[in-house]
């Protein structure tokens, strides 16, 4: 679940990708819930690699995150490397 979309393809890990991992805990730690909210590995995979991150009052409309903090959960989210 918390698996990087270069990994799931298995592409060149580095940095950038436990800085992915690290998003998703964020996520999960501010909202309350993982951003994906697939049932089957494949699922996630899928998700992974193709879905943008939802903003969290999409997820959980009850919580409130600061918005840089945010910003900052989104960017390390970001699907390509070079983009976190």
């Amino acid at each position: 679940r918390y698996m990087p979309p270069e990994q799931c393809i298995g592409g060149i890990t580095d940095g950038r990708s436990d800085l992915y991992s690290l998003g998703l805990v964020l996520y999960e730690m501010l909202a309350g819930v993982h951003p994906i909210a697939a049932k089957s590995t494949l699922m996630v995979i899928s998700h992974q690699l193709a879905t943008p991150t939802p903003p969290m009052k999409q997820i959980a409309p009850q919580v409130s995150v600061h918005p840089a903090l945010e910003a900052i959960v989104m960017r390390l989210t970001e699907k390509q490397p070079e983009s976190r």
